[in-house]
């Protein structure tokens, strides 16, 4: 637990501290007796306010009110000092072993993995015990190879694990786990999955029963986590390399340029597409920085595209400049390569 720390006190600020307590509680159950018959809907656009309201009230009686009594007069709110810093390094570490500790019983619990994300966002980049980044990048490997072919419940827990992927493989590998790290990514299921999710067309059957935005961004979920993969530190970044080649990945990629663009300008793409087809870009030029000279055939074949989004006449807008910016940076990468592709 996280010591205590001493501070000014002054009044409450709710009126009756046991009486906000018991609004919390009773509120708290009714949402829930709501949502389990199915009325959620009838909560309409409040559940959020109401869930923001219970959480802020049983943090102040939990968290702050050091004394209660019934007159708000009489309570006394114990106050946390903004200057200190509330996780030092050492005690972070232990919050993230012990979040992996019961997410190795159960990974399919969506604030774990939250809270997981936020402990390491907050941690400067710096090795880990390498038992807990195997443990941690074992349970992104399940989460994320579970979700490739589940339905949209999924998503939201397959976005959060491939975020903690990407930060722990960029910032808190330590050289005693590479051998682990190896293992896993080289012949696992990690890397199949996210090319499935990322290069894998809707077939025409599935197209009817998908939602095609929650679709995209799911794949560009799946894109983002290869992102990071490709620009990984070398010992990550080989067998993710490795496992690519194996799976024809300059055909999918190909193919998944052709049909995301579909030589449509960039003001006709809606936003998931248009943030696909950039992490494309960004995985390509990786790949090319990393001599796979092959890619190259995929610009070549976009082309056209990526011309007419340097030289559009359109109305410049944050979607356009970051498309013009990972376009130049993958026809920089691709120059060092056009002799040896062209031979």
């Amino acid at each position: 637990m996280l010591p205590a720390r001493a501070a000014e006190s002054r009044p409450s600020n709710f009126s009756g501290d046991r009486t906000s307590l018991a609004w919390s509680l009773k509120l708290t159950e009714r949402m829930a007796a709501l949502v389990s018959q199915g009325d959620a809907v009838g909560l309409g656009g409040m559940l959020p306010i109401l869930s923001r309201l219970c959480l802020c009230m049983i943090h102040h009686q939990v968290c702050e009110v050091t004394h209660k009594a019934n007159d708000p007069r009489w309570s006394t709110t114990h106050l946390r000092l903004p200057s200190r810093q509330q996780l030092d390094p050492v005690t972070s570490v232990h919050l993230l072993t012990l979040v992996h500790s019961i997410l190795h019983m159960d990974t399919t619990n969506l604030s774990l993995w939250t809270a997981s994300l936020l402990l390491l966002r907050q941690l400067a980049p710096q090795p880990l015990p390498s038992l807990l980044v195997t443990r941690v990048v074992s349970h992104c490997v399940h989460v994320i190879t579970t979700s490739a072919y589940k339905q949209q419940d999924q998503d939201s827990r397959f976005a959060t694990a491939s975020l903690v992927l990407v930060i722990v493989l960029d910032q808190h590998v330590s050289t005693d786990s590479t051998l682990q790290l190896v293992a896993i990514l080289d012949h696992g299921p990690l890397v199949p999955a996210l090319v499935e999710m990322a290069a894998g067309l809707p077939s025409s059957s599935s197209i009817n029963n998908k939602n095609p935005t929650t679709e995209c961004r799911r794949r560009a979920d799946a894109l983002r986590c290869l992102v990071g993969l490709v620009t990984a530190h070398a010992d990550v970044r080989a067998p993710v390399l490795a496992a690519l080649a194996r799976l024809d990945f300059v055909h999918r990629a190909s193919v998944l340029a052709t049909y995301l663009t579909a030589d449509r300008p960039t003001a006709q793409r809606d936003g998931p597409t248009q943030t696909a087809w950039c992490l494309l870009l960004q995985i390509v030029t990786a790949l090319l920085q990393n001599d796979v000279v092959a890619f190259v055939a995929v610009v070549a074949n976009v082309a056209s595209v990526l011309l007419a989004a340097l030289y559009s006449t359109d109305d410049l807008t944050v979607a356009l400049l970051t498309e013009r910016h990972v376009t130049v940076q993958l026809v920089h990468a691709s120059a060092r390569h056009l002799r040896a592709w062209q031979a």
